[in-house]
């Protein structure tokens, strides 16, 4: 696992913070998964249907604008 995704220790070592709302997440998630078998085209066929059935619980957002590209200074 990349050392980057966690906070470093004084002594060099990883501290590794559990958050309930990700943990949270990442158990539904899984238990979704699991409801289909792990088939990716059944689990996105049911999110599909619950984006159909749910529109209001979708969240749109305007585009970000594009970023500039640096150039060498």
């Amino acid at each position: 696992m990349p050392d980057y995704l966690h906070a470093g220790r004084v002594d060099g070592g990883l501290i590794v913070v559990c958050d309930p709302i990700v943990e949270e997440v990442r158990l539904i998630r899984q238990q979704h998964a699991r409801r289909f078998h792990y088939d990716l085209h059944a689990i996105v066929e049911d999110l599909r249907r619950q984006e159909q059935k749910h529109p209001e619980r979708l969240v749109s957002l305007p585009p970000k604008p594009p970023r500039r590209k640096r150039t060498a200074s």
